[in-house]
């Protein structure tokens, strides 16, 4: 049984350092296909990119407590956040595309920085910027699929 645990242990430990590595290497392709899936018609993006996320303050150890080395938390990434800048030429299409982004399990807080009306190539469009937060969705959206598939 002690075995049995030691090798549980090991594979545990080995599954956590691959997770660290490896945990959020597909972020942005969720959040562009998120995106992409959310975008409404006669709607386009102009710039997509991170944003600084709200940092709450950290309270500092105390000075002579020694630190507890036993215990080794795992490493949990600072949630993504990011910037959405588009145009639009419909209002409507601009609140369709708030509500299709909130409904999207990998996009949270969504939230309408900012919409403006302004004239582009002699045309007034509304120029939006969203921010909302990216985070792991629940395993029952997570769909593999084949990276190749042969075809005869």
């Amino acid at each position: 049984k002690r075995h049995q645990e030691t090798i549980r242990g090991a594979l545990d430990s080995q599954i956590g350092v691959i997770r660290t590595v490896d945990g959020d290497r597909y972020v942005w392709s969720h959040v562009m296909d998120e995106v992409t899936k959310a975008l409404p018609a006669y709607t386009w993006l102009v710039d997509m990119g991170n944003a600084a996320p709200a940092v709450a303050p950290v309270a500092a150890p105390a000075p002579n407590a020694q630190a507890d080395t036993t215990a080794a938390e795992p490493f949990v990434s600072p949630p993504v956040v990011f910037n959405v800048n588009g145009r639009t030429v419909d209002i409507q299409a601009y609140t369709r595309f708030l509500r299709q982004l909130e409904a999207s399990p990998w996009i949270t807080d969504v939230t309408p920085v900012s919409a403006q009306t302004v004239v582009e190539k002699e045309r007034p469009v509304t120029a939006f910027t969203i921010r909302a937060t990216y985070r792991q969705a629940d395993s029952a959206y997570i769909r593999t699929v084949p990276l190749s598939e042969s075809v005869r």
